[in-house]
């Protein structure tokens, strides 16, 4: 997922995803192209450790 997907799925702002990426509260990975990509399990991981507050509008399947 692009930041600004996982923005979306959680109902955030993009600054704030990559304040956790940068934080490094959120783990990420680079495409060969230099892109900045977050594995879904990544969010349900951040999700679950951060008792983050919509987390009942987020899907965990």
């Amino acid at each position: 997922m692009t930041p600004l997907e996982v923005s979306a799925y959680l109902g955030v702002n993009a600054a704030r995803v990559q304040r956790w990426i940068r934080d490094g509260k959120l783990k990420c990975f680079k495409t060969e192209e230099g892109d900045t990509r977050v594995f879904l399990k990544q969010v349900y991981a951040f999700v679950k450790l951060h008792g983050f507050p919509n987390s009942t509008k987020v899907k965990m399947s």
